[in-house]
């Protein structure tokens, strides 16, 4: 009998991170759901990136009690029919250095028109202009989690003024203040950054609507690195292509792959990366110590809650 079922790519090297399990634990770790044998999987225990997975996956378990996922949250799984007895946790935090920078990365391109530059690099085209700039500027964070702060702490290194959104949270690290999230329009009004890092539910859906993306400022940029449906899509279009905003840096998209008809692959005041913030050279490292203790916790004290619960 197998204890435990690992699905990640292989070249991550996560399997041998974990090791040495907890004594008597077995382990089938595989790089892709195409690598499993047929039939039903006895596996209680389930961790894997939900990318990697596909619809059907659960059914073949009926042992499954737990799922460790290794994103930062979870609702991917809602279309895998994932039972209500099964635990899910998550590997938030184990993302914070490689989202932290993907967002200022885009911040920083936006801001210089990076993508216009390497244009005329390319063109052989020479054509100083005036840059941006990050310092002094008034960015706003929705989403006041570990990847928010990360992304504040090196916002003040840019000497910013950082403003977070949160339901919960008053105060944190990195922030000049924090205002409640029904104030999303009004803090969208003032900022130059406008950050959304808040975890995808049905209340966040398209909570970045229509109404707070045209508070915007014109010059304003908006960087969702959370997920697509946090955001209207069809409003921000509507703003991108009207120029009634400066731009936006976009990680995560409503329909992912994002579809070859999208108008923002296209538009020269968007930068689109295919949803990789949370990926990075060192994510194994990172995320093993989260799997680690909760494998040693489910199998040797039961009793104790796991890391990073999913709610």
């Amino acid at each position: 009998m197998t204890d435990l079922l690992l699905i990640a790519p292989s070249l991550w090297g996560i399997g041998d991170l974990l090791r040495p399990l907890p004594e008597g634990v077995t382990m089938l770790d595989v790089g892709s759901v195409d690598e499993l044998p047929p039939g039903d999987l006895d596996a209680e225990v389930l961790i894997a990136m939900p990318i990697a997975l596909r619809p059907g996956i659960i059914e073949r378990m009926p042992n499954l009690r737990w799922i460790q996922a290794l994103s930062a949250g979870v609702d991917a799984f809602a279309s895998l029919g994932v039972p209500d007895h099964v635990v899910m946790t998550t590997a938030r935090g184990a993302h914070v250095p490689q989202m932290a920078e993907l967002v200022l990365t885009m911040m920083l391109s936006l801001v210089n028109d990076l993508p216009s530059l390497i244009d005329a690099q390319r063109a052989k085209r020479w054509h100083p202009r005036q840059r941006g700039t990050l310092s002094k500027r008034h960015v706003a964070i929705l989403g006041v989690g570990a990847i928010g702060r990360g992304v504040a702490t090196r916002c003040k290194a840019f000497d910013m003024r950082v403003t977070g959104l949160s339901s919960v949270v008053t105060e944190a690290e990195g922030f000049d203040e924090i205002r409640p999230v029904e104030a999303l329009a009004e803090v969208a009004a003032e900022a130059d950054h406008l950050v959304i890092l808040t975890p995808y539910s049905e209340r966040t859906h398209e909570i970045v609507s229509a109404e707070v993306i045209a508070a915007m400022k014109p010059d304003a940029f908006l960087i969702n690195a959370a997920r697509g449906k946090v955001v209207d899509e069809a409003a921000l279009i509507d703003a991108l292509a009207a120029r009634r905003i400066g731009g936006a840096g976009l990680d995560v998209f409503a329909t992912e792959p994002l579809p070859p008809e999208s108008p923002l692959w296209s538009m020269d005041n968007v930068l689109a990366t295919p949803h990789m913030g949370g990926w990075s050279v060192d994510f194994p490292v990172q995320v093993a110590p989260i799997v680690r203790e909760n494998l040693a916790r489910w199998f040797g004290d039961p009793k104790r809650e796991l890391i990073n619960p999913a709610y």
